[in-house]
């Protein structure tokens, strides 16, 4: 239960950290990085539940227990698609909010095309 509750407050920690960061768009939508990854939270709350009544006493996890393979591939499943989803989502491409480029004046907006080259200069 410990290590089920600091898994699920991990990924809520990590998905608050993430609004410090501007995420390229994902499926077309400017909010997309945050939306896979609360879908990816919520694939954790039925494995965590899976898991825990396959190892509980309760009548329902005894009921679980009888026939476990379907449940555990279940999990199994869902547990795939969480790290498939974590490996694209580590890729995606994230700057700073309110970051400048180094050796530009603060205040200074630059076009999404410029991208800061070896320290100071700025290049398309």
């Amino acid at each position: 239960m410990l290590s089920s509750a600091l898994l699920l407050l991990s990924g809520l920690t990590n998905l608050g950290l993430a609004g410090r960061y501007d995420h390229e768009p994902l499926l077309g939508m400017k909010q997309g990085y945050h939306l896979l990854v609360g879908i990816k939270f919520l694939f954790a709350l039925p494995i965590f539940l899976i898991a825990s009544l396959l190892a509980g006493r309760s009548p329902l996890a005894q009921r679980l227990q009888a026939r476990p393979e379907p449940w555990m591939n279940l999990a199994l499943a869902l547990a795939l698609v969480m790290v498939l989803l974590g490996g694209w989502l580590r890729f995606v491409p994230r700057e700073r909010k309110g970051a400048t480029p180094q050796g530009a004046a603060p205040g200074v907006v630059f076009p999404a095309e410029y991208r800061v080259v070896s320290g100071t200069a700025l290049a398309k």
